[in-house]
C-alpha cells in the first residue's frame, strides 16, 4: 500500500469513528422558504411499473435548505465572488456552536455582539481563526414544518411597493404584423401551427407590459397548448421585436393584443398552409 492510500484509508478510519451531526434538514413539499422565492416541487416523474425505473422530478432554488451563501449574493461589489470560487475544503475545518435557542427571537430580530461576547464568556467558547461559527437562531424547532401552517422566515414589511405612478404612462401606440402557418407532418395525421408576430412601437413613449394570446376566431377562446419564446413584454420607443409561437391547429386562429398604456393600432394578418 502506497502512502497517499495509506493517509486516506488512516482519514477514513478517523471519521468513522467520529459522531455525526447531520445539518441538513429533509427536503419535501410544503417546507418554508423565502417570500418571494419559488417553491420546492417534487413531483413523481417515471415509475417502475411503467417505466422501468423510479425516478423524481426536483425544482429547487439555490436557497433551498442547507445552504452556503456566497459574497455576491448580499454585496454588490463582490458580483463576482460565487460559491464556485472557493476552494472545496473551505468548510473543512473545527467548529463552534453558538446556540441562542433560549432567546426566542422573532423574525427580523438579530444578534448583537454583546449577546455573543455574553455567551462566549459564559460558556468560554470563542471561535478562533480558520474555524467555523454555527449559531442556531432556533427557527428549526419553532418554524419548520410542512403542512397548511408553513411560516416564512420573513422581516415584517414597513410599507409596501407602490406602482400607482404606472397609471401616469402616457398613451403608446405599437403596430402589429402577424403571420400565421399551418402545417402537416407528411404520411401522419400530425398538423399544427406557428405564428410569427412582429410589434414595433411607432412612437416617443415606453410600451409597457403586453401580452399576446393566440385565440379561435369564432370561438375567441385561447388555443391551448401554446407554447410562446417570449411574452408580457415591454417595448422602448422606436423599438420593434419578433416573436414566435406554437399552438395546435383547427380553428382559424386570430391575434389578441393588450397593454398598459398601449393602443394597438394597424394590426396586419398573413395566413399561409404548408401541406
Amino acid at each position: 500500500m502506497d502512502t497517499q492510500s495509506s493517509t486516506v484509508t488512516q482519514v477514513a478510519s478517523l471519521l468513522r469513528g467520529m459522531r455525526v451531526v447531520d445539518l441538513s434538514p429533509l427536503l419535501e413539499r410544503g417546507i418554508p422558504n423565502w417570500p418571494m422565492h419559488p417553491p420546492l416541487v417534487i413531483d413523481k416523474a417515471r415509475e417502475i411499473e411503467r417505466d422501468g425505473y423510479y425516478l423524481q422530478l426536483l425544482m429547487i432554488s439555490e436557497h433551498t435548505g442547507t445552504h452556503v451563501d456566497a459574497p455576491n449574493h448580499f454585496h454588490r461589489s463582490m458580483a463576482d465572488v460565487s460559491i464556485d470560487q472557493f476552494p472545496a475544503d473551505t468548510l473543512i475545518a473545527p467548529a463552534v456552536v453558538y446556540d441562542f435557542f433560549d432567546k426566542d427571537l422573532k423574525p427580523g430580530e438579530l444578534i448583537t455582539l454583546a449577546m455573543v461576547q455574553a455567551y462566549e464568556k459564559k460558556h468560554g467558547a470563542r471561535v478562533g481563526k480558520g474555524e467555523i461559527a454555527l449559531i442556531n437562531f432556533g427557527w428549526m424547532q419553532r418554524y419548520w414544518r410542512t403542512d397548511s401552517q408553513s411560516t416564512w422566515f420573513v422581516t415584517p414589511n414597513k410599507s409596501f411597493a407602490d406602482f400607482t405612478a404606472l397609471n401616469q404612462l402616457p398613451e403608446a401606440k405599437v403596430q402589429a404584423r402577424v403571420s400565421f402557418e399551418t402545417y402537416n407532418t407528411f404520411g401522419t395525421d400530425n398538423s399544427g401551427a406557428d405564428a410569427e408576430v412582429t410589434l414595433t412601437n411607432t412612437g416617443d413613449t415606453l410600451a409597457f407590459f403586453m401580452e399576446m394570446k393566440i385565440v379561435g376566431e369564432k370561438s375567441q377562446q385561447s388555443l391551448t397548448p401554446v407554447f410562446w419564446d417570449d411574452n408580457y413584454v415591454s417595448l422602448p420607443p422606436h423599438a420593434a421585436k419578433v416573436f414566435h409561437v406554437r399552438f395546435p391547429d383547427g380553428e382559424p386562429p386570430e391575434l389578441k393584443l393588450q397593454g398598459w398604456n398601449v393602443k394597438f393600432e394597424n394590426i396586419t394578418t398573413q395566413r399561409v398552409n404548408k401541406l
